[in-house]
């Protein structure tokens, strides 16, 4: 029994070293998604407007779309698909910006996201990065194993620990029975 205590305590301990820095980055983007008004979303619009040439004709598909580009300064490889709807057109782009062009008015301009080191915090605690989705379930059951190995790691649980697990438990419950 004391090898099974000693694996126990070695497994626990070095789960907790290798998932610290995912419990951290998920902790820290955790606060900054609860307090997403008082640090921003990091993820901030800016607009510029853009000049139509009186030779402008509103593009009608991609490869239009692709020349609509060149003609207001900008780089056509940064196309990403076109749409149309109610005299607005709208191109976006592959750097998560897009052009709008208004049939009726003539106008046209250009939105650009600014992303700062907060959005990127944001990405991973909201699994909207590529194959992100796999690490946080990873994360999930190293997270499980080290509550288990945790509990297990003492010879004999007192009645103040056992009502800490209770009450650890029983907080997220009565928010949900509250809420629903």
């Amino acid at each position: 029994m004391k090898n099974w205590r000693k694996y126990n305590y070695n497994l626990h301990r070095d789960l907790g070293f290798f998932f610290c820095g995912l419990i951290l980055i998920y902790a820290i983007s955790g606060i900054l998604l609860n307090h997403r008004k008082e640090f921003g979303s990091g993820n901030e619009k800016q607009y510029t407007k853009l000049e139509l040439k009186p030779e402008f004709i509103a593009p009608t598909n991609s490869i239009e779309a692709k020349a609509c580009l060149e003609m207001l300064g900008l780089d056509k490889n940064s196309y990403l698909k076109f749409r149309s709807n109610h005299n607005k057109i709208m191109i976006v782009l592959n750097n998560g910006g897009f052009v709008v062009i208004n049939e009726l008015n003539g106008k046209a301009h250009l939105s650009t996201k600014k992303r700062s080191l907060i959005y990127y915090i944001d990405a991973f605690h909201t699994n909207s990065l590529k194959y992100w989705k796999l690490i946080a379930d990873v994360l999930a059951i190293g997270l499980i194993l080290l509550c288990i190995t945790g509990v297990l790691v003492i010879k004999k649980l007192k009645s103040r620990q056992i009502w800490m697990i209770i009450v650890g438990v029983s907080i997220p419950i009565l928010f949900a029975i509250l809420n629903f």
